[in-house]
């Protein structure tokens, strides 16, 4: 556990400086891999919920990228090489998955995930090797990315070499730049086929006040074009933005980027941590997991630069930006994760990707590449939470939160228990598809406190008016198919 929280926070040394604000977005804004019986305590069905299954039901939303992860060990040829990471990660089956990590651009000899060799030099360049065997590997047959998500490739910054010494790309070192930005595209895509659909230019460098480009992101956007360019040269057919904004909420530096760099952009990427106080009560945490409406916000400021329909994509999220924070370990953890899933799906991001699959403090798995409760909630939900989202409603959602999809045959819902007591909600069904009635078998995937575990119940037992009971603190995943 020791080496990856270490690692962890050296490759994120500047998250305490740059996260202590993050509080401000928020407030800005307002297993299969085990099974076993379902236990719950009775409790009046206080709670009314409500499906309508129809098509024409549909919110406008879709499901699919909204349960990504960031790939924090992605780089490292050894750890996509273990056995246990590779099978628990790919139990978790992300959509999307973004590779990133702060220290990509070290020394590649010292630095178990850096790409680049000799960086504090002119004959700096990427670890074309090291890169290949840790993607062939983690993208392989038996890989932790064996299911084929789309994959976002982040370039954090520059190597030493090109550092005017205060956190700015050297002026005379624009071009040098990007085109090594550009000779990446080609190694993995053109030259090793992995297939990336997304390149992110930079993480973070407006974080905070005294940061390199902290009111100077015009000057980033100009970066930004040039690297843009290069890069779809080599490959047209790439999503190529940025900038991973550490403060989406300081309309100042993003208005500034976007109005350099807007019109040459394909996504926007965003980042947010909720809190910083480890004793904040599990209903804070919880509130805090609304970062839907950061979307929200830097659409509309996106839209006074540019008509381009773009994607937006909150790429990195967890609860603390002052670690450690034994609730990203637990069930409350997971429950954020999930509540925050649900608020990135209801405001329309084209994806979100929590930080991050494994490590000792954020991780869905621990240091040991063990699964944690937020393991299997990524697991149900990418299982069977993918299609058109269609109405759904909660008479009580600081209790129970819901939210329904349809995807061809397959049908889905989820119930998110957050009011840390056991709970019976009266669900009723509206325009069940052709074929399902009362005994149309569901399958019931719980995460809580002590794991994963899957069961089947049925529609009738759903909606029957004894009411359908959920255990304090779980999240239910329940799914059906119909017959037509």
């Amino acid at each position: 556990m020791a080496r990856f929280t270490s690692f962890h926070w050296m490759g994120k040394r500047h998250l305490a400086i740059s996260l202590v604000a993050l509080t401000m977005v928020l407030l800005f804004l307002v297993g299969g891999l085990f099974s076993g019986p379902l236990h719950s305590a009775h409790a009046d069905a206080s709670i009314t919920g409500s499906v309508d299954w129809g098509w024409n039901a549909n919110t406008g939303n879709v499901a699919h990228m909204q349960y990504g992860l960031n790939a924090y060990n992605g780089y490292d040829p050894a750890t996509q090489a273990n056995s246990t990471y590779q099978n628990n990660v790919a139990a978790m089956r992300p959509g999307i998955v973004r590779w990133h990590y702060a220290g990509q651009m070290n020394d590649s000899t010292s630095d178990r995930s850096g790409w680049i060799i000799n960086p504090n030099t002119s004959s700096y360049q990427w670890d074309i090797n090291k890169i290949n065997n840790a993607l062939r590997t983690g993208l392989g047959s038996s890989g932790a990315f064996r299911n084929g998500p789309t994959r976002l490739m982040d370039i954090v910054n520059w190597p030493a070499y090109l550092d005017d010494g205060h956190g700015h790309l050297r002026t005379d070192a624009y071009d040098a730049y990007a085109s090594l930005c550009a000779q990446l595209v080609k190694i993995i895509n053109s030259d090793g086929g992995y297939g990336f659909h997304y390149f992110e230019i930079f993480n973070e460098l407006e974080n905070g006040s005294g940061s390199a480009y902290d009111h100077n992101m015009a000057e980033l956007g100009r970066i930004y074009n040039k690297v843009a360019a290069a890069m779809k040269q080599v490959d047209a057919g790439i999503k190529v933005g940025g900038p991973a904004f550490a403060r989406p909420d300081l309309t100042y530096n993003v208005d500034d980027f976007f109005s350099v760099a807007a019109g040459n952009m394909d996504f926007v990427s965003y980042h947010s941590y909720a809190l910083g106080d480890s004793n904040a009560s599990n209903q804070t945490v919880w509130n805090a997991a609304n970062i839907g409406p950061i979307t929200d916000n830097v659409r509309n400021e996106f839209q006074k630069y540019s008509s381009n329909y773009i994607d937006y994509l909150h790429d990195e999220y967890n609860i603390s930006w002052n670690p450690p924070d034994q609730k990203m370990n637990t069930i409350v953890g997971g429950i954020f994760d999930a509540l925050a899933m649900v608020s990135l799906v209801n405001n329309g991001a084209s994806g979100g990707m929590a930080w991050n699959e494994a490590d000792g403090w954020y991780g869905k798995l621990d240091a040991g590449y063990n699964p944690r409760p937020a393991a299997y909630i990524y697991q149900y939900m990418n299982e069977d939470m993918q299609g058109a989202v269609v109405n759904s409603s909660s008479s009580d959602t600081t209790k129970v939160v819901i939210m329904a999809v349809n995807n061809s045959h397959q049908h889905g819902f989820v119930l998110i228990n957050r009011s840390e007591a056991d709970q019976s909600i009266q669900l009723s069904f509206n325009n069940l598809p052709s074929g399902v009635n009362d005994g149309t078998a569901v399958t019931v995937k719980q995460a809580s406190a002590a794991g994963g575990s899957i069961n089947t119940t049925s529609i009738g037992a759903l909606n029957s008016s004894n009411g359908y009971n959920l255990p304090a603190n779980t999240v239910i995943v329940l799914s059906f198919t119909d017959n037509a």
